[in-house]
C-alpha cells in the first residue's frame, strides 16, 4: 500500500511543477506581448515607418540603416509600418526577413561603411536563394548555408537544394 502512496505523491508533485512552469511561460509571453518587459526595447526598434526586430545582436549601424528605409506599407497592415526581422549578421553581411507581413528575404552588404540591400527580385524561389545570387554577391555560408541551382519551372514544385557554393 505504501508503494502506491508515494506514486500518488510523485504525480502530484509533477503536476504542481508542470502547472507552475506553464504559468511562468504564460506570464512571460503575456508580459512581452503587452510591453510589460522593459528589455523589449533592446530587441524592438521603431520609428514612424519601420519596426526592426533584432534578437541576434546585430550592430547598431545596421539597425539604424534599416530604420532609415522608407516603409511603403501604408494601409497594408495595422501599423502601416514595414517590419524587418534580422535573421543573422556576420561581419559585413546580413540576412533579413522583411515586408509589410515579413513575407520576403533579402541580403545586405556593407560597402565603404554603408549598408546596402542586395535586390532579391527573381533571386529567391520559395524563400530559397539561387546559388548564382549567392555566388555573384559572395554571400558567405555563415549567412546562408543552402541555395538552389536554378528554378525548375513556373509551377509550385519544390526546388532542389544544395550547399552554398561560396566558402567563408
Amino acid at each position: 500500500m505504501a508503494k502506491y502512496k508515494h506514486a500518488s505523491r510523485n504525480r502530484k508533485v509533477v503536476a504542481v511543477i508542470f502547472g507552475a512552469a506553464i504559468l511562468v511561460v504564460g506570464m512571460t509571453v503575456w508580459m512581452v506581448y503587452t510591453n510589460g518587459v522593459s528589455s523589449r526595447s533592446k530587441f524592438v526598434h521603431e520609428n514612424e515607418g519601420h519596426i526592426v526586430i533584432n534578437t541576434v545582436d546585430a550592430t547598431q549601424d545596421f539597425v539604424d540603416a534599416l530604420l532609415a528605409e522608407k516603409s511603403g506599407c501604408d494601409g497594408y497592415n495595422k501599423s502601416d509600418k514595414n517590419i524587418t526581422y534580422i535573421v543573422r549578421q556576420v561581419d559585413e553581411f546580413a540576412l533579413v526577413q522583411y515586408g509589410c507581413a515579413l513575407d520576403a528575404n533579402m541580403f545586405y552588404k556593407k560597402v565603404d561603411g554603408e549598408w546596402n540591400g542586395i535586390s532579391p527580385t527573381n533571386q529567391f524561389v520559395h524563400n530559397i536563394p539561387l546559388c548564382s545570387h549567392l555566388k555573384k554577391h559572395k554571400i558567405p555560408e555563415k549567412i546562408q548555408s543552402f541555395c538552389q541551382p536554378a528554378p525548375k519551372g513556373q509551377g509550385n514544385e519544390l526546388p532542389d537544394v544544395t550547399v552554398n557554393p561560396v566558402q567563408g
